[in-house]
């Protein structure tokens, strides 16, 4: 493991939990998506508003939506978008499954430029398609997008499974043709939380990145913004991006923790800190997988919020590489 003991800040991003139902079952996902856990109530949007305005005060620069399936509840999702568009952040995310995307198409086009769509597409198979998501929707996937891929700025996430790793080039092509930047990942095991469904489904990807290299130009390698997070391989894909993500590989990256980290039974994670997260109840932590670290901000005043943001920016000091 690389060590370099020189201590810095990071500035986190915040990744934010629209809600957590969706209307997939994907193999590679905890059952109530990012919040991990079951939450029993929502957090105000009011609040989450009052989150972005003091996060933006403290210099956080991008901003990702999520969930669950956010456009399954698209008057909350309409509501958060577009606050976090009016703020002007650096780079705002859209994570969607594109099951909705082409009914809520007309309300995202509002705001097309201002932030990043990001469709889940993991097979272009319908059999194999319908096996990682436990539903028959591809056609309505590929639709979506056709009606969107003019509209907005796409970019398409391809977690590598063993169910689809053969699928993988294809899917590039699809990508290359279009025009949309790609982003592959290693299925995550949530540090241990997921860990039994995770075995039945990973697939190590260290085989995949000769593969790209035989394909595709290098560019390197290359972190989130700020530095935060893993480092990632870079290629391209056409005029356009391709970035692999490997959690679990061999030979993994160097990653950001903070001196809290080491007190962490999960330390040395396959993650590491780079974004502050909330729950779809209202939770807000350094790291998603220690919500005990979090505060609830639902229903809190803007004063008590920012607070709570500057605790949890306290948790992004010290950090080094490991």
């Amino acid at each position: 493991m690389t060590r370099n003991r020189k201590t810095f800040s990071v500035i986190p991003s915040l990744g934010i939990s629209v809600n957590q139902t969706c209307d997939m079952r994907c193999v590679y996902c905890p059952p109530h998506g990012e919040d991990i856990i079951r939450c029993e109530t929502f957090c105000d949007v009011a609040s989450i508003k009052s989150l972005l305005e003091a996060a933006k005060e403290r210099g956080v620069s991008v901003v990702r939506l999520t969930g669950g399936e956010p456009l399954l509840v698209p008057k909350r999702a309409h509501e958060i978008l577009r606050r976090a568009c009016q703020l002007g952040f650096q780079k705002i995310i859209f994570n969607t499954n594109g099951t909705r995307v082409r009914a809520e198409l007309e309300w995202l086009t509002k705001y097309a430029g201002q932030f990043e769509c990001k469709i889940s597409l993991d097979s272009l198979s319908r059999p194999n398609f319908e096996k990682i998501t436990g539903v028959d929707a591809l056609a309505n996937v590929l639709e979506s997008i056709h009606e969107a891929k003019h509209k907005l700025r796409i970019t398409i996430n391809i977690v590598v499974t063993k169910s689809n790793r053969d699928e993988i080039l294809e899917i590039l092509d699809f990508c290359e043709y279009n025009g949309f930047d790609a982003k592959i990942f290693d299925a995550f095991d949530f540090t241990g939380v997921f860990r039994e469904r995770w075995k039945q489904c990973f697939c190590c990807i260290d085989d995949l990145i000769g593969t790209l290299e035989a394909r595709y130009e290098r560019v390197g390698r290359e972190r989130l913004p700020g530095g935060r997070g893993i480092a990632m391989d870079s290629f391209k894909l056409g005029a356009n991006k391709l970035l692999v993500v490997n959690h679990h590989g061999k030979e993994r990256s160097t990653r950001v923790f903070s001196s809290f980290c080491r007190t962490c039974p999960n330390f040395p994670c396959a993650s590491g800190r780079f974004q502050m997260a909330l729950r779809s109840d209202g939770l807000l932590s350094p790291c998603r997988l220690r919500p005990d670290f979090g505060h609830h901000i639902s229903g809190l005043n803007r004063t008590e919020i920012e607070r709570i943001v500057n605790r949890v920016f306290d948790q992004f000091e010290h950090c080094t590489y490991e």
